[in-house]
């Protein structure tokens, strides 16, 4: 679809990356970052928040490590997103790479 000109950030509503970072596809996650997308942009959630939520703990590792914004938020951050679906290794790894816990 890239190759055709799909807008790899664009969506109603959910973009791309939000998507796959959603539900775990981190093969696409990859993908779509090695190829412009907005590792910080969302429409709902930012993939991160998304990857935090549904505790994909290697699409959270990968995301932090490309730059995507620890604290960034547009419904929760991420630490609230992994916190409150009881996913305890992931708000280990968000406290211990800097989110912050306020």
């Amino acid at each position: 679809l890239l190759e055709r000109g799909a807008n790899i950030n664009g969506s109603l509503f959910q973009n791309p990356l939000e998507a796959a970072a959603g539900h775990g596809h981190i093969s696409i996650v990859r993908y779509l970052i090695d190829n412009g997308a907005d590792i910080n942009g969302g429409h709902c959630r930012t993939p991160l928040e998304a990857a935090a939520k549904h505790g994909y703990t290697s699409i959270v590792r990968y995301l932090v490590d490309n730059g995507a914004d620890i604290n960034g938020y547009l419904f929760q951050n991420p630490l609230e997103a992994a916190a409150g679906h009881g996913h305890i290794s992931i708000v280990r790894y968000l406290t211990d790479n800097g989110a912050d816990i306020n």
